[in-house]
């Protein structure tokens, strides 16, 4: 048992070993990975200078942008106060509130006279089941058996 085990541990070593023997031998991928580092090195600071560039564009356009939004709020102020200065003044509703408050008491008793006539409908109703004979209850539904 000992001895599988270490066969498949060397198997599983010798490529890895292999591996390292291989690129101690290869200067030219190390070569390649060195031009690669200093591509990656150059292009990050590539976009550093980028990202340094448009921070000041932007900067530069915030000031041209605080002098036009100026000016527009100051034209916007302007328009305002010439609105203000024109508009016709507001139409005098009091003539249709005292209309409205007269409709609405109007129906308020109209709602309340229909309400009188249904509760007299319905104490007649009553006085008219209270003169005529009733059937005992129990009998009624059968329960007095």
């Amino acid at each position: 048992m000992v001895r599988l085990l270490s066969v498949l541990i060397l198997f599983h070593l010798a490529p890895a070993y292999a591996a390292v023997q291989c690129d101690a031998k290869d200067t030219a991928g190390r070569e390649k990975m060195v031009e690669r580092i200093n591509e990656r090195y150059d292009d990050f600071f590539r976009y550093q200078r980028h990202l340094e560039e448009r921070e000041r564009a932007r900067d530069k356009g915030r000031g041209e942008n605080k002098a036009m939004l100026k000016e527009h709020e100051a034209k916007l102020e302007k328009a305002r106060l010439e609105y203000i200065k024109n508009r016709r003044p507001p139409p005098d509703r009091r003539e249709l509130e005292k209309q409205a408050e007269a409709a609405d008491k109007e129906r308020k008793q109209r709602m309340e006279l229909a309400r009188r006539c249904y509760v007299e409908e319905q104490n007649a109703a009553e006085a008219v089941l209270k003169r005529g004979r009733k059937i005992p209850g129990n009998q009624e539904f059968g329960l007095d058996e």
